[in-house]
């Protein structure tokens, strides 16, 4: 009877000592789980600001702007914490290089014709806008794996999917396939052009 209160004894002491080493790593590791709330709470603090939330913008390129310099003010000490706010300057970057692309209207693109004279300039511009937009998008989109992979519980609360990351990546695909398009016609029919003059 003695030994097996004996072994019952120890086993408390152990078990008690592994919880004590598990507790210390979590702190040693600097992360909990309010700190990413917190974190996400300022976030979500400059979106209102702005009317919007993770995953929308503001309207226009100025507030856009106003946005990504109230982000980069933000800084966080926890990786999930920091892929998060990456994650928001590249939407907003990708966002506001998406309107200077559109910026012409149907001018824009090759889709509704195009001269040679203004629009070469003009579509050169905007494609490359476009592009670079597409681009900064990819980035997100791998940062927000980065982040459901790797910290799946912060993700959900954050409310990043594997779905949001799938359509972002079709729209930053599309977007970039026309941008591209609409740059190879309108270089192979101004340029030859210049060059038959």
């Amino acid at each position: 009877m003695k030994s097996n209160l004996y072994y019952i004894l120890v086993l408390v002491v152990a078990l008690a000592v592994v919880g004590v080493f598990f507790e210390d790593i979590s702190e040693f590791a600097g992360y909990t789980d309010s700190e990413f709330r917190n974190d996400l709470n300022k976030i979500n603090e400059v979106n209102n600001k702005y009317q919007v939330d993770l995953f929308s913008f503001p309207e226009t390129v100025e507030e856009g702007s106003q946005l990504m310099s109230d982000l980069k003010a933000l800084q966080f000490d926890q990786e999930p914490s920091k892929l998060l706010l990456d994650l928001r300057k590249k939407l907003a970057e990708s966002d506001i290089l998406l309107k200077e692309g559109w910026k012409y209207g149907k001018g824009s693109t090759t889709k509704y014709g195009f001269g040679c004279r203004k629009g070469l300039p003009r579509l050169r511009n905007a494609t490359f806008n476009r592009n670079m937009s597409s681009t900064i998008g990819y980035e997100a989109v791998t940062i927000m794996h980065e982040l459901i992979d790797n910290y799946p519980k912060e993700a959900e609360l954050a409310g990043v999917t594997k779905k949001q990351a799938l359509f972002f990546n079709a729209s930053f695909f599309q977007e970039q396939q026309d941008a591209l398009g609409d740059r190879r016609l309108v270089e192979r029919a101004c340029v030859k052009k210049e060059e038959n003059n």
